[in-house]
């Protein structure tokens, strides 16, 4: 499949092909999705690619996953950061810990393409 536009595409956006089913409905596994930088928090309502050892989803050759985050700042000035995906049948995901220890690779665009059902 070729994709046309015209000039170049902005630095640092990719198209990616989304394996798995947690982001469910909104981006359904196969569907090909535009990413680029993220944005600054606040996160909430966005959806980004992650990597953080903590991730383990069947078919992943790392430890990535397309997630929502919520950071939350405790009294002792740590982080929670829980990774939450759309589809009920997966459960979020719990960091305790450092953001810097998450890895916030990309930010969803646009889902551009996602397969008949």
């Amino acid at each position: 499949m070729t994709l046309q536009r015209k000039g170049s595409p902005p630095e640092g956006q990719f198209i990616a092909t989304i394996e798995g089913r947690s982001m469910e409905p909104r981006v359904r596994e196969g569907s090909l999705c535009l990413f680029g930088p993220p944005d600054p928090p606040p996160y909430r309502d966005r959806i980004f690619l992650v990597a953080h050892g903590a991730i383990e989803e069947d078919g992943l050759e790392g430890p990535f996953a397309l997630k929502q985050i919520e950071l939350k700042k405790r009294r002792n000035g740590s982080q929670r950061i829980t990774l939450r995906s759309l589809n009920p049948d997966y459960p979020p995901v719990a960091i305790d810990g450092r953001e810097a220890e998450l890895r916030i690779v990309a930010q969803l665009v646009d889902v551009m393409l996602a397969p008949d059902r």
